[in-house]
């Protein structure tokens, strides 16, 4: 897996948006956590859920022909399928805050949730739970979230197309807000990653050499068959 260290900011930031909070939960004991989006008034949202493997929770009921026309959060976490237990802390939170769809019989908070696949990073018995979703909440607010390494994306990788191997991960620290405070010392962090990114090198192809690869070997299947067509 290559490590990268550099740290990456973006202009603007979901609390630009009037009535949205938005809270992390990273836990320490590896790189797994959540975050949620909280919309105390209610937000209408939408989803498109794509991929092979999609680990989701309520996101049926935000079909428009649907009743219900107002979420209360969304809550995103590691840990796979185990991660969505993470909504039901977020639910207890809202619940206690008086946030939620009335039914005449009690509030029932509206939170579609989904998660990434991060267990093979760390201990895979190790993902976020309900109580992870809750200090989540208590961490929400309308100031510009910490951006990175933190919450849902505390394990997440990237560049995974020619396998595990070469995916890549950001070693730097999550850092705050826009202006990238707690970002690591860009000389020794770039240092590190010059030489993971070396020694990485070595031990395998680049994506180019496995691409050219992979089409040589299809063209060579290829070819042989049509071989034995003829003979």
């Amino acid at each position: 897996m290559r490590i990268s260290s550099t740290p990456i900011t973006y202009p603007g930031s979901l609390t630009d948006v009037a009535g949205l909070e938005v809270g992390h939960y990273t836990d320490t004991r590896r790189p797994t956590g959540c975050s949620v989006v909280v919309a105390r008034e209610g937000a209408v949202a939408g989803v498109d859920v794509r991929g092979a493997a999609p680990g989701t929770r309520e996101t049926d009921l935000l079909q428009p022909a649907n009743l219900v026309d107002k979420v209360h959060a969304i809550t995103l976490s590691g840990g796979s399928a185990w991660g969505l237990d993470a909504a039901s802390g977020v639910m207890r939170w809202l619940e206690e805050n008086g946030i939620g769809l009335s039914t005449g019989y009690g509030l029932v908070p509206i939170v579609p949730a989904a998660v990434v696949f991060d267990l093979g990073v760390g201990d895979a018995r190790i993902r976020p739970d309900a109580q992870a979703g809750y200090q989540a909440c208590k961490a929400a607010s309308r100031q510009p979230p910490t951006q990175g390494n933190v919450g849902a994306g505390s394990g997440a990788l990237v560049g995974k197309l020619f396998g595990m191997a070469r995916a890549m991960k950001d070693k730097g620290l999550a850092h705050e807000g826009r202006g990238g405070e707690g970002a690591p010392n860009k000389a020794a962090t770039k240092r590190a990653a010059k030489k993971a990114s070396v020694a990485q090198s070595r031990a395998l192809p680049s994506p180019i050499q496995a691409l050219a690869a992979s089409v040589k070997k299809a063209a060579a299947k290829n070819k042989g068959r049509k071989t034995r067509r003829k003979s």
